[in-house]
This record gives C-alpha cells, structure tokens and sequence, in this order.
C-alpha cells in the first residue's frame, strides 16, 4: 500500500490542450509564420535580380542594383533572427567582396565624382580569434582594386591596387548589454600595404609600387544565423604610410561571411554542487517535492541580465524533471538555486537499498537558451527505512489509509451514540486503545539500535498485520487511528542522556479546555495543557503505547509518569533531551 502524507494535495496532470495552447508554442507558432513569410520575400529578390540579370541594362547600372538587393537580403534575414540570441564562437573565418573610394559618399563598384568615373572592388579573407571576453584578435589580407577614368581632352586612367596585410582588434562593444544575433562591433590595427599605381595618360604610362605602413580603424555588425555562421557588413579607412591624402588611402564598405567554431563564451558558471540529502527514505517523498535534495551555485558571467533554471530528476523514480523556475541573475550575482525532485510511484515499492543516479540540468537563457549537465549519485533506502529523525517519522502516519479508516470509524460507531460531546475525543481515544489489545496486538522490544539510526518502522496496516511492533510502530498505528478521526496527535521523543537508546509514546488532544478538565480527571499530574492545531488551549493526554496488552488506563498512567519525571523533574523539556513534535 503507498503511504499518503496527510494534508498534503496531489498533483494533476496537465492536459494536451494546454500544452498545444501554452505560451510557448504559442509563441514558435508566430516565430515559423514569420520566417515563412521572410522566405518568400527573400525568394522574391532573389527572383528580380535573375530579371536584372538578363535584361539589357547597362553592367553600370546593373551593379548598383546588385548592391541594393544584397542589402535588401540583409536586413530581411536580419530582421527574421533578431528575436533569437548569438554568442560568438572563439575563432572564426571568413571572407568580405566590397568596393572601396576615397570618398564615403561614392562607395560602390561604379561611380561618377568630380574626378571622373570610378570602378573598385575589394576582396578580403580574415581569421580572428578571441582574446578576452568580447574582444577579438583579427588577421586581415586582401586586395583592393580602383580605376578613375577621366575623359576631358586626353583620356587618363588611374589604377590603384593594395594588398594589405593588417593585424588588429575587434570589440563586440554591445554584447555585454544586448545578447542578440545582431552585434555592432569596432575594430582598428596596423600591418604593411603592397601598393601599386599606374597613370595612364593616353599613349604615357607611369607605374611605381612599394611597401607601406598604414592603420585602419572602422565599424560594423555581424549577424549570426547559426552558432557558426554570421553574416557581416563594415565600413573601414585605411590610412596609408600615414597620410590621409596618400592615394592609397581611403574607404572600403565590405560584405561578408565567416564560419565559426570553437567554444562559446560562458553566460553562466557552476560554482558549485552540494548534495543536501545523499540519502533517500522513500517515506519522505512528498516531503522531497519541497525540501531541497542539492543546492547549485550558479554565477552570471555573461556581462548582461540572464535567467536561469534547474531541471532535476532522479532516475529511475521521477516521470519527468522538475523545474526551479526561472530566476533573474543580474551582471556578476551569484544564487544558490535548490534542486527538488517529484517521484513517481516507484518509490514506495522499494525493498532494498540501492543507488540512484541524479540528474541536474542548469539552463541559462537571454534569447537562447545554453544549457550544463550534472550527475550525482544518492542512496535509496526501502520504503520502511527510518533515519531516526523523529520530526520525519510523521510521514508514516497515514490515516487516509482505507485499513485505518475503516477501523477507526467501526470503533466510533460503536460508542458515538453513548458520550457526551465534550469527551468525544478523549472516549475514541481510549476505545481505540482497548480494542488493539481485544485485537492481541503486542508490543515487541526495540532493535538494538542507538536512537533509531537506520531504524525499520512499519506502516501502521502492516503493524495491524503483523500483529505487533514496537515503539516506534505502535506509535505511529496509534497516532493513524486517531488522526483518522480527527483527533490530533503528537509525538514525545525521549533521549535520555543516561541510556543508550531513545524512546518514543505519543499524546493526543482531547479537545477539552482546561476548565473543564475534571471531566476527565482531578489529578493534574496525568495531563499537559498546550495550544492546538486551532490555537486554544486544550488538555493533551500522554499514552505509553508499549502498553498496548495492558489498556488504555495503564498506558496513560505509564505515559504521564514518563512526562512528569523526565520533561519536568528531571527538566528534559527544558535541556532539550525531551522533544514534543506535533504530527501535522
């Protein structure tokens, strides 16, 4: 029989209907609508430029149209995966085509400024890898191609060709604060210049190339659609041997992708695991759903706001994991976040002490979600193991037992018609005591246990099979009958320090105030007045259920010797040694 914690509410189940109607799906439903809707525009440009492609359009004019649908292509893809989040791998490569112009404003592949008409291009590879945080080293090496022709009296052309082969850095200088897909970085380095001009001025040439120093400095934005590929776009100024007005010096606004690999930058540590509890007593289970079996140290390095959530399960005796609830960790906190566990049936069944395997997921989300796995490994005692915790023996009480129940109201049927209303409690009480001993259940003598460590303690339908138990086990089939009718109870652990084992009766509230106590006796010393569950102060009687084969008159008389000497006399109470732990 599974043993039910009084008081305590199951839980349900959660419907289909609203798991396919949560907030979450919800959510991925409008995400796919709206990716689908980008596709189809992005089809749409791609569809127009195979037009511009083969119409007669000049090649002029058909490259600037080439450089507005690719920035069209851009912002659309960009705009699908700005609801998403990109952290940046620690290495990367990649490629950038551009166009290049000493004049930002007439950056393209064909051009007209006051010096005449221009073609460039550009063409660049670069490798980068992370140095600290969100800053990148960055090798650059490429080649940039311009022509200015002028056509007044005599036709001159100018052709400047630069290799550069620069090393800088790159800061992602938003990441810390937006953790989106789209980061706008700056970057700036040095390295040498291959530069060679040719002027050719009708049938004159002049040429002259050499090696320069030169700087550049700039800024732009990745996009990354995946975590190993980002598109990207910049506008840089090379200044050449230093000089501004140096003709290989100027603009260059590049397209590009690069390919990602390499680990991610943490957006959360683990500081810390602790198991609270290595040991699992299957009686305790609901208990577990609220208390803590480990604590997990979570710290936020990610520089921005983050949320984090631990996913807990105990294999093979959870159906699913179990939630922490995601929580806000500011730039820097660290939190300590609990790890609680919702068993399954299973755990009431087992009949022998085996291991169990842990499992802790910690997730940490700003619009992605990075996830960290931990394992730990615990004990699971059988479904009787006690570990001498007397606060925690309460979960053995079960009066929604249908044994218990059916029991205890035979009992009260028999003698509800016969009391007065104010002994009803105390009358049960006492008719219930009687009749385990009409029933011949015997108490027998405690293990040789010091102070229940690791005890055995039986169900209170097994102690009524069994026919007998000791202490511990009358104990809690006493306590069963009597919650079962409403009547509230509390155990009284005894440690005395001058023995070697712990012993453990119980007391009952009989419901009687204590003006009215006469009623029930004149002798005050076989009674203890303490507040109730509804907080009035009530007469609480002491039993001493070892008694059980001698009846209710004995056992109460047992019971309230053993308060009197050692709570007060000997003031157990007072040092500690005595404890009162109301079943609840």
């Amino acid at each position: 029989m599974e043993p039910k914690t009084m008081r305590l509410k199951k839980y349900t189940g959660i419907s289909q209907v609203g798991i396919e109607n949560s907030p979450a799906n919800q959510r991925s439903r409008q995400h796919n609508k709206r990716k689908s809707s980008i596709l189809t525009l992005n089809r749409e440009y791609i569809n127009f430029l195979k037009i511009i492609i083969s119409s007669d359009l000049p090649m002029k004019c058909k490259l600037n149209i080439f450089e507005y649908i690719l920035f069209l292509l851009l912002a659309t893809l960009t705009v699908s995966e700005l609801s998403a989040q990109g952290i940046s791998r620690s290495t990367g490569f990649g490629m950038r085509l551009g166009a290049w112009s000493k004049n930002p404003g007439h950056l393209s592949f064909i051009s007209e400024g006051r010096e005449g008409e221009q073609y460039s291009g550009t063409f660049f590879l670069y490798f980068f890898t992370r140095f600290r945080d969100h800053w990148f080293w960055e090798f650059n090496v490429g080649g940039i191609l311009t022509q200015i022709s002028e056509s007044e009296t005599i036709e001159t052309r100018n052709t400047t060709g630069i290799v550069p082969m620069v090393f800088g850095l790159r800061n992602d200088f938003i990441a810390h604060k937006n953790p989106g897909r789209i980061q706008p970085y700056y970057g700036f380095g040095m390295g040498p210049y291959l530069v060679g001009y040719e002027t050719r001025r009708g049938e004159t040439t002049y040429q002259e190339e050499g090696l320069k120093v030169g700087v550049y400095g700039g800024a732009g934005v990745n996009a990354a659609f995946t975590t190993w590929f980002t598109f990207n776009a910049d506008l840089k100024y090379h200044m050449v041997n230093l000089v501004p007005s140096n003709p290989a010096s100027g603009f260059n606004l590049n397209f590009g992708i690069s390919f990602m690999w390499g680990g991610k930058p943490d957006m959360f540590r683990i500081r810390d695991t602790r198991l609270v509890v290595t040991d699992i007593y299957p009686a305790y289970y609901q208990f577990y759903n609220i208390y803590p079996l480990a604590l997990v140290t979570v710290q936020n390095t990610s520089g921005y706001p983050i949320e984090v959530n631990v996913k807990s399960q105990l294999n093979p005796f959870s159906n699913r994991p179990k939630d922490s609830g995601y929580m806000t960790l500011q730039k820097g906190e660290i939190k300590d976040i609990p790890v609680t566990i919702i068993f399954n049936s299973d755990i009431t069944q087992v009949s022998s002490r085996e291991p169990a395997v842990l499992d802790i997921v910690v997730e940490g989300r700003a619009r992605t979600t990075l996830r960290r796995e931990i394992t730990a490994q615990v004990i699971v005692h059988t479904r009787n193991s006690w570990n001498g915790e007397v606060d925690k023996l309460v979960f053995f009480v079960t009066p929604e037992n249908d044994k218990i129940m059916q029991l205890s109201r035979q009992i009260a049927d028999a003698v509800k018609d016969s009391i007065p209303g104010t002994l009803q409690s105390f009358t049960y009480a006492q008719n219930i005591f009687n009749d385990l001993a009409k029933k011949e259940i015997k108490y027998q003598n405690d293990p040789n246990v010091p102070y229940y460590r690791d005890d055995r303690v039986h169900f209170a339908d097994e102690t009524l099979q069994l026919r007998g138990g000791d202490c511990d086990d009358l104990v809690i089939l006493y306590s069963s009958l009597l919650e079962s009718l409403g009547i509230n109870t509390a155990f009284i652990q005894v440690r005395d320090p001058e023995e070697s084992i712990a012993h453990l009766y119980l007391i009952f509230d009989s419901g009687v105030s204590p003006d009215q106590a006469i009623a029930i006796t004149s002798n005050e010393k076989r009674y203890l007045i303490r507040e109730s569950i509804r907080g009035d102060r009530t007469v609480w009687i002491p039993v001493e259920t070892t008694l059980v084969k001698s009846g209710f008159e004995a056992a109460w008389s047992r019971g309230a010797l053993n308060y009197l000497k050692d709570g007060e006399m000997r003031n157990g109470l007072r040092d500690g040694w005595v404890q009162i732990i109301d079943v609840k």
